[in-house]
């Protein structure tokens, strides 16, 4: 069912007998309405079994000033079946098409994780599922996350070790985004979720793996990644087993 108003549409999309809601307003374009639906529409396609509720909605609009940097869209979950995205303009520019896409696989895949594992309650939680979000989109879209530019050095994922199992409200400055954080938040769990969710095709992206997961799993191939002699290694440890523990390094 669709309803179109002056500048505003909604329209409901059900897949695998879940119900997605969306939402848009302050859409200047009309012509743009076909390609939002089919983007949105495809990445629902691709979550809708693995999430647990049966309605769901998400919310688009151009609000500049929630913007990251002025340029990369928002991204809020408001609850567990709310999902808000907010865009700096309602541009069909390639590179606004290619922020586009990724957010909404972004929103979405975050929809489905907190439906499965809840918010995050540490600062590595919230690591690692930005971080696997993000991969997740680059991997649907063939796009590359903004936070990708960052170079993840071992001093950077020493403090993020560091701070692992502590509470998350102490350190959202890491999860800022653009130049506020230059996403180091971001690109550490990108590293991570690179590791463990590898291959660049959607096909090889175990989902059902992937929005279970909880970031208390992964401390160990972070700590790989300061002291194997080559990512490969960790790359070959990973896919022996998504769940290391240290006796996987001992030998125990």
């Amino acid at each position: 069912m669709r309803c179109m108003g002056k500048h505003s549409y909604s329209v409901e999309i059900v897949e695998d007998g879940k119900t997605l809601i969306l939402l848009t307003a302050r859409l200047q374009d009309k012509h743009a309405i076909n390609y939002i639906e089919d983007v949105v529409g495809y990445a629902f396609k691709k979550l809708a079994p693995y999430m647990k509720e049966k309605r769901q909605v998400l919310y688009i609009r151009d609000v500049p000033d929630f913007c990251i940097d002025g340029e990369i869209p928002s991204i809020a979950c408001e609850t567990a079946t709310e999902a808000v995205l907010a865009l700096p303009s309602w541009s069909l520019a390639p590179r606004s098409i290619q922020l586009f896409e990724l957010s909404v696989y972004q929103a979405l895949f975050l929809l489905t994780r907190l439906q499965n594992v809840g918010y995050s309650q540490t600062f590595g939680d919230e690591i690692f599922n930005l971080g696997l979000a993000a991969w997740f989109a680059h991997v649907m879209t063939g796009y590359d996350h903004p936070c990708a530019k960052l170079k993840v050095t071992k001093h950077l994922r020493r403090m993020a070790l560091r701070r692992w199992d502590l509470r998350l409200r102490r350190y959202s400055r890491w999860f800022a985004g653009g130049e506020r954080s230059k996403w180091k938040g971001y690109a550490i769990g990108y590293e991570l979720a690179e590791i463990n969710y590898g291959g660049g095709k959607d096909t090889a992206f175990d989902i059902d793996h992937a929005v279970k997961a909880y970031g208390s799993w992964y401390p160990d191939k972070l700590w790989a990644l300061n002291h194997m002699r080559s990512k490969r290694s960790v790359f070959i440890m990973a896919a022996a087993d998504k769940r290391p523990s240290w006796s996987y390094f001992f030998g125990l």
